[in-house]
């Protein structure tokens, strides 16, 4: 392993017995350049500027890894990640954000908690990126400034954000690719019967396959139950295709507040659902399954998977099952 400090590097070979190093200097990362397949866990807070991006990241995904696994306490994450506040690579909040994700779907009931640490953690790049390009952005500051807003907007729930994504979509005002998707999910995940209505019919009379699919797949962030019904119904009546059911599924059953709904709906009728969908996409359809962590639902699906076994896909869905402990078990630390 290739360790860094503030004055320089030492590689490391490592073997089945403790090797003592002397650093000459505060280690920086047991990680250089984020090349090594290994986790690293670091005593000290990480510094930043130090690093470059890819170690970041790295640093980051590091401390979540180390989190799922018990050794720290998950509502202490978003403390740790304060120190990547002021950053602008697309790969450190991509690791951020996917940890904030994953206790929102665990435990909803701390999302108040959560969003108020979202949102100051997000405020200050949102604030820098705004909603607009410049001519100076490469991809990954636009990918980065569509994931800051949608997250902002979700999961911190801020008004202003959501307000005005509501008015760039009834103004139908086209800006960059990415803030289109985040403008399209944000209404979505706070739209109303009158949002659904038109993004059914966008999708039905959509002018180009990017315009269908975006507004397809929000279908699914819609946040009251009967949009929910409504999308389960046309799932199982086939006015979805069955190449794009198995993803609306999918997202369904990780719905912030109607997944058991969707669970049930599934299982009353998957004979018919696993008889339809492609052979190689049930088990894609089911990564759903990790978010089914509630007390409403989750003795049921070890049981029905054990009776409804998916030969095409055994190993996927045994890593899906798995993953879904760990976040059983993160649910239980994020409400002792």
């Amino acid at each position: 392993m290739r360790l860094r400090t503030t004055v320089g590097e030492h590689r490391v070979l490592l073997g089945d017995r403790p090797v003592i190093v002397e650093l000459g200097g505060p280690l920086l990362t047991g990680n250089a350049d984020a090349t090594g397949f290994h986790r690293t866990s670091l005593p000290a807070a990480p510094r930043p500027a130090l690093l470059t991006a890819a170690e970041r990241a790295m640093a980051v995904d590091d401390r979540w890894a180390a989190t799922l696994a018990g050794y720290h306490d998950p509502a202490t994450f978003a403390d740790f990640a304060t120190a990547f506040a002021t950053d602008l690579d697309l790969a450190v909040w991509q690791a951020v954000l996917r940890a904030l994700g994953t206790m929102d779907l665990v435990a909803p009931e701390r999302h108040e908690i959560l969003a108020a640490e979202a949102r100051s953690l997000l405020e200050g790049v949102v604030h820098h990126l705004g909603w607009e390009p410049t001519a100076s952005d490469d991809d990954r500051t636009r990918r980065l400034r569509g994931a800051v807003l949608v997250a902002t907007g979700t999961l911190a729930d801020d008004p202003s954000v959501v307000t005005e994504a509501r008015r760039r979509w009834t103004a139908s005002d086209p800006s960059d690719p990415a803030v289109d998707g985040a403008v399209v999910t944000l209404v979505a995940s706070h739209g109303g019967p009158e949002e659904r209505d038109a993004f059914r019919q966008l999708v039905n009379g959509a002018e180009s396959a990017q315009v269908e699919q975006r507004h397809l797949r929000a279908l699914a962030l819609f946040p009251d139950r009967t949009a929910v019904e409504a999308l389960l119904g046309e799932v199982h009546d086939s006015v979805v295709r069955t190449q794009d059911a198995p993803f609306l599924v999918r997202s369904l059953l990780a719905h912030p507040h109607h997944r058991a709904l969707a669970w049930r709906s599934i299982t009353d009728r998957w004979d018919d659902l696993a008889s339809r969908l492609p052979s190689n996409s049930i088990a894609r359809m089911l990564e759903g399954i990790r978010a089914l962590v509630g007390p409403e639902v989750a003795p049921d699906v070890d049981r029905f998977l054990d009776d409804h076994p998916v030969p095409q896909g055994a190993l996927m869905v045994a890593q899906h099952r798995e993953r879904r402990m760990v976040n059983i078990r993160l649910r239980e630390r994020l409400l002792d």
